[in-house]
């Protein structure tokens, strides 16, 4: 790299680090800095839905190729949805534009393997710095730049940076975040606490390629339990809930997964000799289920940062590179028209919220189908006519439905539930 780049991206996830190659293809250099160590693992339900994968391929089909040859990867062909009582349906991972391309619908990967995977294709790149060890310790605004205090395990004192464009992907509720974006903070009612484990010695289930989603009761809702399978025949556990709801019940989540295990009718036998094998760790995340500013003077949110996570349909990775993205090309004209100030950089906004919206919809019914009481119990009765009513066929359809949002805020599909007739 032979100038210091004008971008830090903070976070070397899959979205900061395809944020950092989409950059690298317009020839613009960036330093890409991260508090952990590689390969490090991280609270995630490890699967690669199918706009993951053609961002994949969008961005080197040879990468796609490899990442497919890795023995750590496990190609799933369906999902499991389910009540707290035991009835389920089974949906096939079917993406109607994956197909047409030869492309899978979905994968299953552990993070601690596929991000030290992408990071590793990233460090081919001349033009992105990697730095790994390295805290971000305060952020401030001088002038058309950012000066950044960073700290590492190697020196006793701080250093200062200097960029024009910082890009944050360092999670959901990141202090700096709060520090250099306006109005950014955490609204319970629109963020989410969850555990991930992973178990061994599990029974199989009729199908070992499929992942499962299971609700719980009406009172814990929206959330639920998902489970991803590998190809070690071990599996990801983990589970999701609505933070407000989790501290008006003063919920133990560890406690609430293994009772969950213990006594659902379509898991207790199957984990009933499971050997945990990794202990349980927790994380926040942010809804996309409310628009909230994503972008200020020079810097921008991308992923679980920017709150783009839709637990309905577990497109956290995908959001994220898509965000990725975006934050690239406007981060690329910043640089050619010399402007990096907030109103400029809103357009990034804008971009992501057009791009998603049809994608962060789901969630945003499911908050307020929940939203009180009478919806509540209304939501439940919808989601048992909906098992009861749409075949898996017709559910797929509806998930990968570039008109879902249509369908899905039209009252005669919710009427048709309750019909004889299907959808």
């Amino acid at each position: 790299m032979s100038a210091d780049p004008e971008i830090c991206i903070i976070g070397a996830g899959p979205g900061g680090l395809y944020a950092a190659l989409m950059l690298a293809r317009q020839g613009i250099p960036s330093l890409v800095l991260d508090r952990a160590s590689f390969p490090r693992p991280k609270v995630c339900g490890d699967i690669l839905t199918s706009n993951v994968i053609r961002s994949l391929h969008a961005l080197d089909p040879e990468l796609l190729t490899q990442l497919q040859q890795q023995d750590w990867v496990w190609e799933l062909k369906a999902s499991t949805f389910g009540g707290p009582d035991g009835p389920a349906i089974e949906v096939p991972f079917d993406s109607p534009t994956n197909t047409q391309m030869g492309l899978p619908s979905c994968l299953s990967a552990r993070r601690i393997d596929f991000d030290a995977f992408i990071l590793e294709y990233a460090r081919k790149s001349p033009l992105i710095q990697i730095r790994q060890s390295v805290w971000v310790k305060s952020a401030s605004r001088k002038g058309e730049t950012w000066n950044l205090e960073i700290a590492t395990k190697e020196s006793t004192t701080n250093a200062q940076l200097q960029f024009r464009i910082v890009i944050i992907a360092a999670g959901a509720n990141s202090p700096l975040a709060t520090q250099m974006v306006p109005g950014y903070h955490l609204q319970p009612k629109h963020s989410a606490v969850g555990i991930r484990t992973y178990y061994t010695n599990v029974k199989p289930g009729p199908r070992p390629d499929r992942s499962e989603f299971y609700l719980f009761e009406r009172k814990l809702m929206p959330g639920g339990l998902y489970i991803t399978p590998f190809s070690d025949a071990s599996v990801n556990v983990n589970i999701v809930m609505r933070y407000d709801i989790f501290r008006k019940h003063k919920v133990n989540l560890r406690e609430l997964l293994r009772n969950y295990l213990a006594s659902h009718p379509e898991l207790q036998e199957r984990f009933r000799e499971a050997r945990q094998s990794a202990a349980p760790e927790g994380c926040i995340l942010f809804f996309g289920t409310q628009k909230r500013p994503i972008s200020s003077h020079g810097c921008m949110l991308i992923g679980d940062a920017a709150g783009l996570t839709d637990a309905t349909n577990a497109n956290g990775i995908g959001h994220a590179m898509i965000s990725g993205k975006l934050a690239a090309e406007t981060a690329a004209q910043a640089l050619a028209t010399s402007r990096s100030d907030a109103t400029f950089l809103y357009q990034y906004d804008k971009a992501v919220y057009q791009r998603l919206q049809n994608a962060l919809l789901p969630g945003k019914i499911m908050r307020i189908l929940f939203a009180n009481r009478i919806s509540s119990r209304l939501s439940a009765s919808i989601l048992k006519a909906s098992f009861r009513r749409l075949n898996s066929k017709a559910i797929s359809e509806l998930v990968y439905s570039p008109s879902t949002a249509k369908t899905l805020l039209n009252p005669r599909f919710y009427l048709r539930l309750f019909s004889k007739r299907k959808p």
